[in-house]
Formats: structure tokens, C-alpha cells, sequence
């Protein structure tokens, strides 16, 4: 059953700015009762679409939740303003939009394939050798012990307000969970597995019509999708989502008095849960 809403007939409110002929009202804001709706976001959508799409002359619209009455039953205020007054308020509250920041910082990664081996200078006095393209410092049973080399890293902000009432415990909870947690879908234009949620800031203040908002920020970090990566011996792996994992078994192989140890399979796993990072704000 679709959710039905009919206004409260019930004091509402309005603002006025002084004029010259007569006082002229700049917001309005009417209660609605809102039945069959699964949740806020549902009551408010209701809401929107079956109120007027002007009030006194007033044409642009909002609605915020004020109260739940039931299990699918909400009072919804839909709020008036001059075209005038909301191209010049920040609307804040019920924005859906976000703004995104960058930022580029350092870390170390460790790597066991060189990019390219540009000298081998082997010992003339020993007849038996050991020939280990694609494997940085094997040890004895020729497994890499790498290097750490310094890697970029690419750190992402997603910045977002959320009126009061949709702070709720379960989303609290939610951004707190998701944390250590991939992009399970495509998110703020990034590629499944992309992304990894390492948290968020939030806190509470009042707007500029003195409403509780919230001030929430998502912080990610990027690693790109890789494709066609060359792990030697022509094993060529098609592609890895960013944040999984890609190594490798080094099989020794002895031809001809020499140890060839040499990459026998390249595996990628996925070390981190995925989510869906639109249930974060959404």
C-alpha cells in the first residue's frame, strides 16, 4: 500500500518581512499526517508529492519529519519559501548532495617483483647458480623477502549535512560497522573495491533557522583497479579490484646445475568485507 498524506489542520507557521503597503510572508510551514510509510525518507517523499507545490504565493518547497506517531504514521512539516529567500538561505538540512575533498599523502608498501632486473653479476667460482627473475632477495626455500618502498596514497572526503532527525542510533551504529569495509557497488564515481571506509566525523549544530543539523564527514581510501599486471613468467593476471590482495607461489625448478625459481601462480584474494556505502548516508 502506497503512503497517503493529508495536512493537520492544526496552527502551522509563518514568517513576514516588513513592507511599505502590508506585512509580506517570506516562509510558511505546514503540518501533514503521513500513514503507510516505511520511513522517514518515505513520509517525506509522501509528503512532498501530495501537498500543493505552492502555499501564498510561497513556490519553493522542502519537508522535514517532526514526530513519529505510529509504526508507519509521521507528522511531516512542509515548508514554504519565497524563490527569493531560498536562492539566497543555505539550505542545508535537507540536502542530498555532497561535497567531495582530495587529499595526497605517503605510505609505505611492500613490494617482492621488481619492475625490472638491470643487472646480474653472478659468482665465477661456484658452478651451481640460482636464477630468480621477478623475485626480489629470495630466501633459502626461494620465497621473496621484498622491500618497503614509499607508494602514494590518495585519501578521499565525502561531506554531507543531515537534518536531526535522521541521525538515528542505527545509523550511528552503521557508520561505525562499516569501518575496514570496500565499496561493494559503485560509489561517488569510483569502482567497486576502490574504496575503503576508514571512518567519519560527525557533530551537531544549529542552522541558520536555529534546526538541528548535523555535520557528518566519510572518510575513504583509494587504490585503483589494475589491469593486465605482469607478475613474470608470463603469467599475466586480467585484473585486481584495488584493495585486494595479489601474490604469488614461486616454484624452484633444477635445470642443468642451476636453481631457476620461477612464479607457478599468481592468486588474488579479497581481504576485505564489502558493503554497500550508500546505506552510509542514504
Amino acid at each position: 500500500m502506497s503512503a497517503t498524506a493529508e495536512r493537520l489542520w492544526k496552527a502551522g507557521s509563518a514568517d513576514y518581512a516588513a513592507a511599505k503597503s502590508a506585512p509580506r510572508a517570506t516562509s510558511a510551514e505546514i503540518p501533514y499526517l503521513v500513514r503507510g510509510a516505511a520511513d522517514e525518507d518515505a513520509a517525506v517523499r509522501a509528503a512532498l508529492a501530495q501537498s500543493p507545490d505552492s502555499h501564498g504565493g510561497l513556490t519553493s518547497k522542502s519537508a522535514a519529519v517532526r514526530e513519529r506517531l505510529g509504526d508507519d504514521s509521521w507528522e511531516v512539516a512542509v515548508r514554504y519559501a519565497s524563490a527569493s529567500a531560498a536562492s539566497t538561505r543555505e539550505r542545508v538540512a535537507d540536502s542530498s548532495g555532497s561535497r567531495w575533498t582530495y587529499s595526497t599523502t605517503g605510505a609505505t608498501q611492500h613490494i617482492d617483483t621488481p619492475l625490472k632486473s638491470i643487472r646480474i653479476v653472478k659468482n665465477q667460482n661456484v658452478s651451481e647458480t640460482v636464477d630468480h627473475p621477478g623475485c626480489i632477495e629470495p630466501d633459502e626455500d626461494g620465497r621473496p623477502r621484498g622491500v618497503d618502498i614509499p607508494a602514494p596514497v590518495l585519501r578521499v572526503s565525502e561531506h554531507r549535512v543531515l537534518r536531526d532527525s535522521r541521525m538515528t542510533d542505527a545509523r550511528r551504529l552503521r557508520l561505525a560497522e562499516f569501518v575496514g569495509s570496500i565499496n561493494l557497488r559503485p560509489y561517488g564515481g569510483f569502482r567497486p573495491g576502490e574504496l575503503r571506509y576508514d571512518g567519519a566525523e560527525f557533530s551537531d549544530r544549529l542552522d541558520d533557522e536555529g534546526k538541528v543539523v548535523w555535520d557528518v564527514t566519510l572518510n575513504f581510501s583509494y587504490q585503483p583497479t589494475q589491469t593486465e599486471i605482469d607478475c613474470g613468467d608470463d603469467v599475466i593476471v586480467p585484473a585486481k579490484a584495488g584493495w585486494d590482495y595479489l601474490w604469488k607461489q614461486i616454484q624452484s625448478v633444477t635445470r642443468d646445475g642451476k636453481v631457476h625459481r620461477r612464479v607457478y601462480a599468481a592468486f588474488v584474494d579479497r581481504i576485505y568485507r564489502t558493503e554497500d556505502f550508500g546505506r552510509l548516508l542514504g
